[in-house]
C-alpha cells in the first residue's frame, strides 16, 4: 500500500473512532435514541401550547376593554327600567334615531382626546353638525313639542367633580344630564359606567365601563348598538355616524328575523 493510501486509511479510522466515542456516554455505554413514545409526547405538548397561544387574548391596553357583543346582548336582555323612564333622556330618544351616551369628565386625562374628537366631528369642520340634535334650554314641558328629527343626539353623563366643571367640559351642541339630577347617578348605575373613584359612592361593583365610554343606543328599541363608541370614532372618523346607522339596520333586521321564526 502506498503512503498516500496508508494515510487516507488512518484518517478514516480516526474519524470513525471519534464518531464512535461521541455516541457513547461517560460510562462507555452507547447512547440510545429517544423513544417514539417520548417524541410523540413532546409533539402533543407543542400542539397544546400553540393552541393556547392562538386562543389567548393579548390585550396590553392600560384601560379595560369595553364589553363585547355577547355582553351587550345579555345587558339588553336584563330586566331593568327602560331608558324612556329617564325624563332627561326623553327629548333625545323622541327626536333622534340614535343616542350616544358619553360618560366622561374634564379631570380625566384619557377623556380629553375623546372630547376633542367628538367636538371636531360634530362641528362645521367635521361636517356632521347638521345631523346632530340640538339641545333645548327650556323646561321639561317643551319635551312634548315637535322638534326636527335628527340622526344623532349626544348626551353627556358627567363624572365631573362639580357642575361648573361639567359645564366647562361640555360643547354647545351636547345635551346634558343635569349635574344635580338624581338621574345622572341612576344612569351611571344603570350601565355600571363611572370613574374608579365613584364606584364606592354609587355602589357599583363590578364596574362594566370605565371613563371615557361612549355607548350608542337605538332610540327605537332602546338597546345598545355599540359599547365601543370611543374606538368607533377613531376607526371610522367622519363615517362613524353612517356606520352606527348601518348597525341599527342590521340589529333590527336580526330582531325581525328571530321574531318571525319564533
Amino acid at each position: 500500500m502506498s503512503d498516500v493510501g496508508r494515510n487516507l486509511s488512518q484518517s478514516r479510522g480516526k474519524s470513525w473512532n471519534k464518531s464512535t466515542i461521541n455516541r457513547r456516554d461517560k460510562h462507555g455505554s452507547k447512547k440510545k435514541p429517544p423513544s417514539a413514545l417520548l417524541t410523540c409526547g413532546l409533539f402533543i405538548v407543542v400542539v397544546i401550547l400553540i393552541g393556547l397561544l392562538l386562543t389567548f387574548d393579548f390585550n396590553f391596553v392600560s384601560h379595560p376593554k369595553a364589553k363585547g357583543t355577547e355582553s351587550i346582548k345579555s345587558m339588553n336582555n336584563k330586566i331593568q327600567p327602560p331608558l324612556s323612564a329617564f325624563t332627561s333622556l326623553q327629548y333625545s330618544l323622541n327626536n333622534a334615531d340614535i343616542v350616544g351616551l358619553y360618560f366622561g369628565a374634564k379631570w380625566c386625562p384619557h377623556c380629553k382626546p375623546i372630547t376633542a374628537t367628538i367636538s371636531t366631528l360634530f362641528s362645521d369642520k367635521g361636517g356632521m353638525d347638521n345631523r346632530l340634535l340640538q339641545p333645548i334650554r327650556n323646561k321639561v314641558g317643551d319635551l312634548q313639542h315637535d322638534f326636527e328629527h335628527k340622526d344623532f343626539a349626544l348626551v353627556y353623563v358627567s363624572s365631573d367633580t362639580s357642575e361648573e366643571e361639567m359645564v366647562a367640559n361640555m360643547r354647545w351642541n351636547w345635551i346634558d344630564i343635569p349635574y344635580n339630577s338624581p338621574e345622572r347617578k341612576d344612569l351611571q348605575r344603570h350601565f355600571r359606567a363611572c370613574s374608579h373613584m365613584e364606584m364606592e359612592d354609587l355602589g357599583i361593583d363590578p364596574r362594566w365601563y370605565h371613563i371615557p365610554t361612549l355607548l350608542i343606543i337605538d332610540s327605537g328599541t332602546q338597546g345598545v348598538l355599540s359599547a365601543n363608541g370611543v374606538d368607533d370614532l377613531d376607526e371610522y372618523g367622519n363615517g362613524v355616524l353612517d356606520y352606527w346607522l348601518q348597525l341599527q339596520r342590521l340589529h333590527r333586521a336580526m330582531e325581525d328575523k328571530y321574531e318571525f321564526e319564533d
